[in-house]
């Protein structure tokens, strides 16, 4: 399987309570990791008309089904980096053409002013929770998924997503 979300669909099959992400003392399962990714593609699918998905948190296990939830969503998730400046992280959300942003309230005032609500992971935490514990199996298309390592983000589409 060479596609990223059916490698992960795979992996949720085969070993759904191994830990799949670890930080801070804090895991999620493969099946965890999963039902939240595909809750956060329901809400981003939802609540953004815009193409990418701002996610500016710091290591936190959160911040991975966001990223796939965005990324299932069929969205391109645009990692913010919470150290740059405001006028840094304007430039940045301005070209991605973002009209969300997910942060936490303990880092937001690294936000610059932006024209469109800010999405706080304190809020969302018990609605996607809520959301994944409901959650069933089934297919996507048109997952896109990003990578860093040019100035600009790169985007790919997908075959098929894993919500």
């Amino acid at each position: 399987m060479s596609n990223l979300n059916r490698r992960l669909d795979h992996i949720c099959r085969l070993s759904p309570d191994k830990p799949a992400v670890l930080c801070g003392g804090q895991s999620l399962s493969f099946a965890r990791l999963w039902r939240l990714s595909n809750a956060a593609a329901s809400f981003f699918s939802s609540s953004t008309t815009s193409a990418a998905v701002g996610i500016m948190l710091p290591a936190v296990t959160e911040y991975a089904p966001l990223y796939f939830g965005a990324l299932l969503a069929g969205k391109t998730a645009v990692p913010l980096n919470f150290l740059l400046t405001p006028r840094e992280l304007w430039a940045i959300i301005s070209d991605a053409g973002l009209d969300c942003v997910v942060t936490s309230r303990e880092i937001t005032d690294r936000l610059p002013a932006l024209d469109f609500p800010v999405l706080y992971l304190e809020d969302l935490a018990s609605s996607l929770a809520s959301a994944a514990s409901t959650f069933s199996w089934r297919w996507r298309t048109g997952v896109r998924w990003s990578y860093m390592a040019r100035p600009r983000s790169t985007c790919h589409p997908g075959v098929a997503s894993f919500s």
